[in-house]
């Protein structure tokens, strides 16, 4: 046999490299390997008392009962010939090459063509942010001021131990911030939109207070029996919350209608005060403010390039998994220590960038395209892609789609509210029908039913009153019956019935039954 000048290195690597390279190497190594094989038989054996008969049966076990012959160990070391080797170099370098073009393709960055809105210059946005900011840092340094979020489960400024000289006095410690906010309503609005993952949105939560404190304002008026100025508070509410969602994510768009939960709260006592007049100019106002309001679709459009913006941040960030295990793990609700979040790791290994993205998208423009669709097509949410990163990732989007359109039916009902109103305050008595406010000039166009397919909110007069309604989330028609809120515990149904009870009662969720009543379904 040649001898292999690499035979007997000392370096490992040069070893490794010579038996996947020298024939003679592997030559060598199996030889030494059988004669080491004979050799350690012959250890742990007696001196053989029969000569070579014993010897081969020693050796013979040794093997693992194989016998000891030339031909059978040709044969087994036939895989190890220099044919079979060099097939094996073709497949190991065509697996390293296959995998690496796998691991390349599943990290390559995904190309994505996110717009940059043009921001309108002066931006009203910056007047508000100025007015939210210089309120909070007011309530932060007013006690008084404090308190104004007693009531916050009714989104409501309930200020009873306060005299309305006391609740004047208040007020002006924040005409200042308010009239900034007015200064801006003379100016286009725009979110400054989300493009990070890291960004934050503080302004969000000072116009909300802003809300409250306009509710406070409606108040002061109500205490001096301005029925006007007390309703025009409610309807500068109700334009902010508009404003709040134009080119803003999906958060912005459910503040924007928290904000305007705000402005219908507690209007009915002033809407009944005001004059014709009053109430006809209130009510063109109010359809103006709602004929611009930004679509649930808008909405879901820009949280789509948000989300897209925000992932491919992370995507582009070194060690870019532990970075969002990091930023999970930093979550209030999440359970660190759960087994479920334990795999997210191990599964984020196998995300393709681009494909994840892809079906983020997918999903954004299948949901966009059923948020056009009226509420009763659109009430479940297509399914979530089948990719651990897509489920992490997306939210679900069942609950705001039913926030919106609850918002704009209680906005709806309101404005045929006030519509009413001009008619009894004019003529003394509530027309036949709805169509009468469209004949007299007290509404541009019968308001929709944003619960039904396409109809308007069904009205019933009932003697000196009437009975107002949309169909509710069922889409069922039920005369005006009210709808309940199924979700209470028979322990909170067994609760004393007072206000609080009955406005949880008569909350409309998404599985009620029943109608949505102006006046017991609103507040």
């Amino acid at each position: 046999m040649k001898k292999c000048v690499h035979n007997h290195t000392k370096n490992r690597l040069t070893k490794v490299w010579r038996l996947l390279t020298c024939s003679e190497c592997r030559q060598n190594r199996r030889a030494d390997a059988e004669i080491n094989t004979v050799i350690k038989a012959f250890r742990n054996s007696p001196l053989p008392p029969q000569g070579l008969e014993h010897t081969l049966k020693t050796v013979q076990n040794a093997q693992g009962g194989m016998p000891f012959s030339v031909e059978l160990v040709r044969k087994r070391n036939r895989l190890l010939s220099p044919a079979y080797m060099r097939v094996y170099r073709v497949i190991g370098c065509g697996l390293i090459v296959t995998g690496g073009l796998a691991f390349r393709e599943m990290n390559t960055n995904p190309t994505v063509n996110i717009p940059t809105p043009t921001m309108p210059a002066p931006n009203a946005y910056t007047y508000y942010y100025e007015a939210g900011v210089s309120s909070e840092a007011l309530k932060k340094e007013s006690r008084e001021a404090s308190e104004m979020d007693a009531d916050l489960h009714n989104e409501k400024v309930h200020l009873p131990k306060y005299s309305p000289q006391q609740r004047a006095e208040l007020l002006a410690k924040f005409t200042p911030a308010l009239t900034r906010l007015r200064d801006g309503f003379q100016y286009d609005y725009m979110n400054p939109p989300v493009r990070s993952i890291t960004q934050q949105m503080p302004h969000l939560a000072t116009f909300r207070n802003l809300a409250r404190i306009m509710a406070l304002e409606s108040d002061v008026y109500t205490d001096q029996a301005d029925w006007e100025g007390a309703i025009n508070s409610h309807l500068d509410t109700l334009y902010l919350g508009r404003e709040c969602p134009k080119g803003g994510s999906l958060i912005a768009g459910l503040v924007g209608s928290a904000i305007q939960a705000i402005g219908r709260a507690h209007t009915q006592p002033i809407i009944e005060n005001l004059s014709g007049e009053e109430a006809q100019k209130t009510a063109k106002r109010m359809e103006r403010i709602l004929a611009e309001e930004t679509s649930y679709a808008q909405i879901l459009r820009e949280e789509s390039w948000a989300m897209q913006a925000s992932i491919l941040e992370l995507f582009q960030t070194p060690n870019w998994r532990v970075s969002f295990v990091n930023m999970m793990g930093s979550g209030e609700n999440t359970a660190n220590d759960s087994w479920t979040n334990r795999l997210i790791p191990l599964g984020l290994l196998f995300v393709n960038k681009r494909a994840s993205m892809q079906n983020i998208r997918s999903y954004m423009d299948a949901l966009i395209a059923q948020a056009e669709l009226p509420y009763q097509k659109n009430k479940v949410a297509p399914p979530v892609p089948n990719d651990i990163f897509c489920r992490i990732m997306l939210p679900v989007f069942d609950q705001a789609g039913f926030v919106f359109t609850k918002n704009q039916t209680e906005n709806r009902l309101m404005l045929t509210a006030l519509a009413l109103q001009a008619y009894r305050a004019e003529r003394k008595a509530y027309p036949a029908s709805l169509q009468e406010l469209v004949k007299r000039n007290y509404l541009a166009e019968l308001p929709k039913d944003p619960f039904a397919l396409a109809q308007p909110l069904h009205y019933v007069k009932s003697g000196a009153n009437y009975l107002l309604y949309s169909v509710g989330p069922d889409g069922v028609d039920d005369n005006g019956k009210p709808g309940e809120n199924p979700n209470m515990t028979p322990s909170e149904k067994n609760k004393p019935h007072d206000a609080s009870w009955q406005q949880k009662l008569h909350q409309i969720v998404t599985n009620s039954k029943g109608d949505c009543v102006y006046q017991i379904n609103t507040r």
